[in-house]
């Protein structure tokens, strides 16, 4: 790429909610994301960051050291454990993941995730009693009901309602919004049921609102 010009990649994925939406634009420039489309108060902000974080400072007992002596020293840690624990990942690349994966497996050591404190309590009660689900292709292309209870996805999955459950039209509500009863149901008002209700819907769209 020379230096100043402008690529376009298309069909980007992005993994920052649940909606892990596969349609960005992204324009590069420089090696630098620059640009982001459609707009997203979690995806532009996250992929415009790329790149900005210094490269963290090479330490030993706390205090600096060049990079080649921290290595020997941590690899020297590693060398004389006798049960090392890698733990974290959660926010770690794809190509730094495999590399804890392969280290873990040299070791001989033991690898987990921040998974274990946050959703492994869920997963667990998953496998005793069961989960009712589908898929954010069923939600689009079948859901003629749906209830955002205690979740406000406005601020956590900005398009899901784009998206899944506002106004795309779906395969057995091919009218999108007019073919769908919208319920937030929450203690307090929510930008969710801010945006669904404080807008003029169509005559024959239906929407509810309640507070607990």
């Amino acid at each position: 790429m020379s230096p100043g010009s402008e690529v376009t990649v298309r069909d980007v994925a992005c993994t920052i909610c649940g909606c892990v939406c596969d349609d960005l634009t992204v324009s590069i420039r420089d090696n630098r994301i620059v640009g982001v489309q459609p707009s997203c108060p979690l995806a532009e902000p996250w992929f415009l960051a790329l790149g900005n974080a210094p490269a963290a400072a090479a330490r030993i007992a706390g205090r600096s050291a060049p990079l080649d002596a921290a290595v020997a020293a941590a690899a020297d840690l590693l060398r004389y454990s006798r049960a090392p624990l890698i733990y974290g990942l959660s926010r770690s690349s794809t190509e730094g993941q495999r590399a804890a994966v392969r280290l873990a497996d040299r070791l001989g050591g033991t690898i987990d995730t921040t998974a274990s404190r946050c959703h492994g309590p869920s997963i667990v009660a998953l496998q005793q009693v069961g989960e009712s689900t589908c898929s954010l292709g069923e939600v689009r292309n079948r859901s003629d009901l749906v209830v955002f209870w205690g979740s406000n996805p406005v601020q956590s999955h900005p398009r899901h309602l784009e998206r899944y459950s506002g106004d795309v039209a779906g395969l057995f509500v091919p009218r999108g919004r007019r073919d769908r009863f919208l319920v937030v149901v929450d203690t307090e008002p929510t930008a969710t049921a801010r945006q669904l209700f404080s807008v003029s819907a169509p005559e024959s769209s239906r929407c509810g609102h309640t507070t607990a």
